[in-house]
């Protein structure tokens, strides 16, 4: 009966037949060969064609095989019915990059036959058809409304040419399982349904139904883009109706907003004084006028002046809490005082690392500079800043890792030999003296051996072909893959390997971790368009509008990017604007855009604020794909002193919660002009508290240098994250 029906159908194609066998037809055959067209019924294919040439015996066929871009073009004369060569042409096609409809029709004008599932964008098909589109379809997981559409567009027709087959046949523990996918709304349509013991998979249908051949009591995974991936056992009745939620990746926890202030006054860092504006990270100061004639020591001179200062009325300021105590146990917990640029020890009973001398200055043997009359006599302070963060450990290591207190005396009267004396005792230092080995360009993986083995890029390829049937369903075999390509100086084969990745990614951080090796390679619109789709399906996440914004002004689209910095500004974007810890990365990011197009931007919408630029010698931003990776990154500056920073749940819980809550895994730091030589960034992975740490993470690293001058320019680096507990350099600086 089928077969009656695909004839009849086919006869309403040809016309009248007798005319066809006089005439030379003209076709162009625009053929899928993506990587989700791989498990297609080609049998089912190759009948209809064998029917299609039968009847048109005479054609000259524009033959175009496409995925991700245009593949492959020829022309085949079928004379006489006979279509071999085109046909061994289909029986040999590679199968391989995601599909892509962009500038398919462009310059067809003869009727069209297509071949494909639909998976990829119909928004670039073209609005109006001069010739008919017939479609053929012989794949299950198709988007066959989309494709009916385009053919009843273009005055075609659409055919289903999928002949079911039942690949995994019921007994042993194996049996039909169905049921219907739905979500609050109804049934949902395109739901993967993949069950892990048998490697089955299907989609659901429009109504939501599904159904497949799977191991009794193993596990059905359900994913559809938004919701949370869902886990469930075959039940032994074969009938299992879901109810899939939105997801988020988000707790709901503690929410965090930043307050941006201006201070045009020039402040002490430490190493020079600097417009507070152009400042990136946490200063505040005061000068002598703050300071009261009643203060009778430093201790009440900064008492209630500064924020997130503690300080106990039994304690002396060299045992000062900052950055809200929050430290771990071994750790130091009081922060760094340096006066007149001199580092100062803290005082026996502080809980801290440092080692205290015998007689040096801040002991309780020499109290005689803190009080009246001494060198820290308020009356003799010129002014006082409190520096956090990076710009402190910059300078002084891990002694400033919880905060440093600079202090500017009026007489400036300590000597050269008096430093020496009071400087902290040799050893005592956060000197860096470890052996972090050079991370890999590529990872140790039996695949990445397997494609070294290969003498030439043929080669190569065919043993990619080989190792895709076994790590083909893994987003990370793909990213790796295209960075083993890329030496081969291919950038056509390099993107068409990384699109795979795409298509099998079943996560919001699989699909980051692809947009952060388009950003690696250079491809910035293909990383905008993972980043919008991010964006649409997870709009509760705010680092995915960041990143959207920068990917399409590398790609030269600064337009669309002022419009979603704007838009967030407006609190109409990324959770009405409350970005938490990521504000400061945002403000910077849009005043840099707002300053390299000033020129071709309208900024009528602008606050003037963000027309004044910020400035940095160099500026390094690491980005992890898994939210909830742990690790410890360790800065280790110029002259061998470093500082760690932690990324753990039991380290920060504030800052925890604040990344899962607004969606971001984000950390930038910063180097000054005077940090000359070669600053070295080590980490150590812990692994993630929920994912699957049988899979990769992966950490962007973009490295401006002279960021925020005409001369800026920057590096992106991608970093794969596997092995635990293993300190490796993944990043080295020079200034």
């Amino acid at each position: 009966m089928k077969k009656h029906l695909l004839l009849a159908l086919l006869t309403l194609l040809v016309g009248f037949s007798a005319l066809a066998q006089e005439t030379v037809k003209q076709l162009t055959l625009l053929y899928d060969t993506s990587y989700d067209m791989r498990n297609k019924d080609l049998e089912a294919e190759l009948r209809f064609m064998d029917s299609y040439f039968n009847q048109n015996k005479a054609v000259d066929v524009r033959f175009v095989s496409f995925s991700n871009d245009i593949i492959q073009e020829g022309v085949y004369k079928v004379r006489g019915g006979n279509w071999t060569a085109l046909r061994d042409e289909l029986e040999n096609s590679i199968y391989d990059g995601a599909g892509s409809y962009k500038d398919l029709f462009k310059g067809v004008a003869t009727e069209v036959m297509l071949v494909t599932n639909g998976r990829a964008d119909l928004q670039d098909f073209p609005q109006d058809f001069s010739h008919k589109v017939n479609v053929i379809c012989s794949v299950t997981n198709s988007n066959q409304k989309g494709l009916e559409g385009l053919a009843l567009r273009s005055g075609g027709t659409f055919f289903n040419v999928f002949a079911t087959t039942n690949e995994i046949p019921q007994g042993d523990g194996i049996r039909s399982v169905s049921g219907r996918v739905s979500d609050s709304a109804g049934p949902l349509e395109g739901v993967s349904i993949y069950n892990r013991e048998t490697g089955a998979r299907t989609l659901s249908a429009a109504d939501g139904t599904y159904s497949l051949n799977a191991k009794i009591n193993g596990i059905l995974e359900f994913s559809y883009v938004g919701k949370n991936t869902l886990l469930t056992r075959v039940p032994e009745n074969g009938v299992k109706d879901v109810l899939m939620v939105a997801g988020s990746e988000l707790l709901d926890e503690v929410v965090l907003t930043a307050t941006l202030e201006s201070d045009d006054d020039a402040v002490n860092t430490g190493n020079m004084r600097v417009a507070k504006k152009r400042l990136g990270y946490s200063v505040e100061t005061i000068t002598d006028k703050e300071i009261s004639e009643q203060d009778i020591n430093l201790e009440t001179a900064v008492q209630g002046q500064f924020s997130n200062i503690n300080l106990k009325p039994d304690q002396d300021i060299t045992q000062f809490l900052s950055r809200g105590n929050n430290m771990t146990i071994l750790l130091d917990q009081t922060g760094l005082i340096v006066v007149d640029g001199v580092p100062i020890e803290s005082s026996p009973g502080a809980l801290s690392g440092v080692t205290t001398g015998n007689n040096g200055i801040g002991t309780g043997n020499d109290r005689s500079i803190f009080g009246q009359g001494g060198l820290l006599d308020p009356a003799n302070i010129a002014d006082i800043t409190v520096l956090k963060g990076l710009a402190a450990t910059n300078k002084y290591g891990t002694l400033g890792r919880n905060g440093v207190i600079l202090v500017t005396t009026k007489t400036a009267a300590v000597s050269k030999a008096q430093a020496r004396d009071s400087a902290i005792p040799l050893g005592t230092t956060a000197t860096y003296t470890g052996s972090a080995a050079d991370m890999a360009a590529l990872p140790d993986t039996p695949y990445i051996k397997a494609l070294q083995a290969a003498s030439n890029i043929d080669e190569a390829y065919n043993i990619y072909l080989e190792q895709r049937e076994r790590y083909g369903n893994a987003p990370y075999f793909f990213i790796d893959a295209a960075s083993y390509f890329k030496d081969w100086n291919n950038p056509v084969l390099v993107s068409r390997v990384l699109s795979n990745a795409k298509l099998v990614a079943r996560s919001a951080n699989e699909l980051r971790a692809t947009a952060y090796q388009y950003e690696n390679l250079g491809m910035h619109d293909q990383a905008a368009a993972i980043y919008s789709e991010l964006v649409s399906a997870y709009p509760q996440q705010v680092q995915h509008y960041r990143n959207l914004a920068l990917a399409l002004a590398a790609a030269g689209r600064p337009d669309e990017a002022l419009a979603i910095y704007t838009g967030i500004d407006n609190k109409e974007l990324a959770q009405n604007g409350q970005l938490g810890n990521l504000q400061k990365t945002y403000v910077k990011d849009y005043k840099n855009l707002v300053f390299s197009h000033k020129g071709s931007l309208q900024l009528a919408g602008v606050r003037d604020f963000f027309k004044s630029n910020v400035s940095h010698r160099a500026r390094v931003i690491f980005e992890w794909s898994d939210y909830d990776a742990e690790f410890d990154l360790q800065i280790v500056n110029p002259q061998n002193r470093f500082f760690t920073w932690t990324h753990d749940k039991a380290t920060d819980a504030i800052r925890w919660a604040d990344e899962q809550t607004l969606g971001y895994g984000l950390e930038e730091f910063f180097m000054t002009a005077q940090d000359k030589g070669e600053w070295l960034f080590n980490m150590t992975y812990k692994g993630k508290r929920t994912g699957d740490n049988a899979a990769p993470t992966y950490v962007k690293v973009t490295t401006y240098f002279d960021f925020g001058s005409p001369n800026q320019r920057q590096e992106v680096k991608l970093i794969r994250l596997e092995a635990l507990s293993k300190e490796e350099t993944v990043l080295k600086v020079k200034l």
